[in-house]
């Protein structure tokens, strides 16, 4: 998945290879994110239908109004805004990623 940034080539040329490494995982999970999906899946019950959308994809970035905080405070913000999720889609469990990303224009969370 493209927020993993396993790869060094992006298709999106707003990606600065030389901040991928300011970029974090607030959910430090073992395996990679189609894995932990396909495991968390089989512990549930999800019908298999072609109709049936089992995972909601968030993109939350950092409001205009924040760009000035410090990269303490932003990482906060994400924090706090993976606490809201958490919460709101039943917990931990069922978050499979939050990469914040700093290499590009705008700093976010997948």
């Amino acid at each position: 998945m493209h927020w993993d940034r396993k790869t060094e080539n992006h298709s999106n040329l707003d990606i600065d290879n030389e901040r991928s490494d300011l970029n974090y995982d607030l959910c430090e999970k073992e395996g990679d994110t189609l894995s932990r999906m396909n495991q968390r899946l089989s512990e549930v019950h999800v019908f298999k239908r072609n109709d049936l959308k089992v995972c909601a994809d968030w993109v939350v970035t950092l409001p205009e109004n924040l760009k000035g905080i410090s990269e303490k405070e932003q990482r906060e913000f994400f924090e706090k805004t993976y606490e809201f999720l958490a919460n709101r889609y039943g917990g931990e469990k069922n978050v499979l990623s939050a990469n914040v990303h700093m290499d590009e224009t705008t700093p976010h969370m997948h």
